[in-house]
């Protein structure tokens, strides 16, 4: 069976904190649509490369991604809809995420968030477990890899114009987006130069914010307000 390629490793033991996703949130412009961008929340250990695609979210997870939607719930949005990677957490996360807020819905599972740029996910892995995840995506980011992985401008390219077309499509204002840590590491690297050397790796539910404003991309996180052209 045909399995989408998937950005695979990256800690299950990494912060979480529901603050981050409402205060992008709290921060964003009410006049228009904006995009928040989420990694899925805590997940089960992957200990092989098949367990990229399946490992499942915690009771933990579970309860994170309901809790962190009835917090963006309070804020007050009139309606809010979600797409997701197709691997089950990342849809699970966005569906929880929905409910927590009582705005529940179905969400559509986008390949374009699942990781298409692992060209070759054994080989991968295996660098990955020898590296380990912050040294894999330097090397990555660096130029690196390039018998297993698009190259990360292209990739970074790629990940913000699809970002960029469910900010423009049609929908209520707030859409979310629920993807995986190195799609959140490869923006901040690639389009923000924020190295995650600097400003650490994702963690749960960590992400960041975009909506358009003055002919330019406005692009939020966790450590400011920056502008991007678009790529």
């Amino acid at each position: 069976m045909h399995r989408a390629p998937l950005p695979l490793p990256g800690a299950t033991s990494a912060a979480y904190d529901d603050s981050e996703p409402v205060t992008l949130l709290r921060n964003a412009p009410r006049d228009r649509a904006v995009v928040l961008v989420l990694r899925h929340a805590a997940r089960e250990a992957i200990r092989a490369s098949e367990d990229g695609w399946t490992a499942p979210l915690t009771e933990a997870g579970r309860e994170q991604a309901r809790a962190t939607g009835a917090a963006i719930g309070k804020l007050g949005f009139d309606a809010l809809t979600a797409v997701a990677s197709p691997a089950p957490r990342c849809l699970d996360t966005a569906q929880l995420l929905l409910v927590g807020a009582g705005e529940p819905a179905p969400v559509r599972a986008d390949p374009r968030f699942g990781g298409p740029y692992v060209l070759d996910q054994e080989c991968a892995f295996r660098r990955m477990l020898q590296l380990g995840n912050a040294g894999f995506l330097r090397a990555w980011f660096d130029g690196g890899w390039a018998d297993a992985m698009q190259p990360a401008a292209e990739a970074a390219r790629d990940q913000f114009r699809a970002l960029l077309s469910v900010l423009r499509g049609p929908g209520p204002a707030v859409r979310i987006v629920v993807s995986h840590d190195w799609n959140i590491a490869l923006l901040r690297d690639r389009i923000l130069s924020l190295p995650h050397e600097q400003v650490g790796l994702p963690g749960f539910l960590s992400g960041l914010l975009l909506y358009e404003s003055r002919g330019r991309i406005v692009v939020s996180d966790h450590g400011g307000v920056r502008w991007a052209d678009v790529p």
